[in-house]
């Protein structure tokens, strides 16, 4: 079937603000404000024990799960000791977190009309932070990858480490937006990470001053062989257009072969992943499939024959390699053949939907999974790569790089 037009992301949380590149907001037009915060039965616009709110007030229950809720809210604010400090927004926001934390899946959230705003407003493009996407792996808050040029590249944050501490903070018990709240902030003051990396003995910790963060989109390279590197950071909105810019020359001078590297690539825009596959494939072949319950899956396929479907191409990857750049290197492996190079991917393979709630609140969340032509989840594995070889921060020579030359020159 020919590609449904979609106005998506694909979402991580990038702690330089939230939300760029991770999971995927699907269909963001099509569902904004068009839902409620609970059953309409439960809530209505009403005064709420004498407190006037523009948020929903409960009602009677007519269910054995609201009358316990209902019953736990009564019991607290009749017998509490200090009624007057209880804030009757943070008791919902509390239960509706309490039961959103309940469902298990770190990329599932409610938000606050304040979080929903500033969720919105990041991904417009205004970042101000450390520049590293992070996300939940096994339980524990990881770094996905630190952006190129980021603070956090800088302080020599990577791939895998493990935020134990934001500031003091445990981050055991926090969610993903409330992790990134605590390390975002202004440009010019500094937040302190309790980091472990496997392979050290003990935590340490890092301090990284916040900057305003320009996020590059990708560099071209061509080398005396004839191989040309382009190096794709993320998958912004125009990444598509300036990936097409630059491929101009191998189009018309030819080359012996293209290195696509991907590595902490996060993500981002799920079209521009589409868009860029549709450069090396054939006219109706498949670049990723989105599967949701109760529906037929959504197959996405090339429109038309793309400038680089026959030049031999290899895809360097790793750990920071997630979500949209999955869907790419996937594509590419299923219908080209091409060489995967380097280590395992995230494994962000999810998709999230935004739909707005009452009073300007909002919920994140998972909708579905995707797979790669092949029809392999993209969802908590990640792709393991066919020459699996280690990036080695210490040396000044880039073992994956120099692999994939040899890859693509079959030597």
């Amino acid at each position: 079937m020919r590609r449904p037009q979609r106005n998506g992301l694909i979402l991580g949380v990038l702690a330089l603000g939230i939300g760029f590149l991770l999971g995927t907001i699907a269909s963001w037009t099509a569902v904004a404000g068009t839902s409620t915060a609970l059953p309409a039965r439960i809530y209505s616009n009403v005064y709420w024990n004498g407190y006037q709110s523009s948020y929903p007030a409960p009602r009677p229950p007519e269910s054995v799960l609201e009358d316990l809720l209902w019953e736990t809210y009564t019991t607290l604010t009749d017998r509490y000791l200090a009624p007057e400090e209880l804030n009757q927004e943070d008791l919902l926001y509390g239960a509706i977190k309490g039961l959103i934390n309940a469902a298990g899946d770190p990329y599932t959230s409610f938000f606050t009309p304040m979080e929903a705003k500033q969720f919105l407003e990041d991904a417009s493009g205004h970042f101000e932070g450390i520049g590293a996407e992070i996300g939940f792996r096994d339980g524990f808050l990881t770094v996905i990858s630190p952006l190129e040029g980021s603070p956090a590249k800088g302080a020599g944050l990577a791939s895998g480490d493990i935020i134990l501490e934001v500031d003091g903070a445990d981050t055991r018990e926090m969610t993903l937006e409330e992790a990134v709240s605590l390390i975002r902030g202004n440009a010019g003051s500094d937040v302190v990470l309790r980091i472990f990396r496997d392979g050290e003995t003990d935590a340490r910790n890092v301090t990284i001053t916040r900057q305003r963060i320009e996020i590059p989109t990708l560099t071209y390279k061509q080398l005396e062989d004839g191989v040309v590197i382009i190096e794709l950071y993320n998958f912004s909105e125009d990444a598509p257009l300036k990936f097409r810019e630059r491929i101009g020359d191998i189009v018309t001078q030819g080359t012996n072969g293209l290195i696509l590297d991907l590595r902490n690539n996060p993500g981002g825009f799920l079209d521009a992943s589409v868009e860029i596959a549709e450069l090396f494939l054939e006219n109706g072949e498949v670049s990723v499939i989105e599967r949701q319950r109760d529906v037929d899956d959504i197959v996405f396929t090339a429109t038309r024959s793309g400038p680089l479907r026959d030049v031999p191409t290899v895809v360097l990857v790793n750990g920071g390699s997630a979500s949209a750049a999955e869907i790419l290197a996937g594509a590419l492996r299923d219908n080209r053949g091409s060489l995967l190079v380097g280590t395992t991917t995230f494994g962000k393979g999810t998709v999230q939907e935004f739909p707005r709630l009452t009073g300007g609140a909002a919920l994140k969340v998972t909708t579905g999974e995707w797979l790669t032509p092949a029809e392999v989840s993209l969802r908590g594995g990640g792709l393991v790569p066919d020459i699996e070889v280690e990036d080695d921060p210490d040396t000044p020579e880039d073992e994956v790089l120099e692999a994939g030359i040899k890859a693509l020159l079959g030597e």
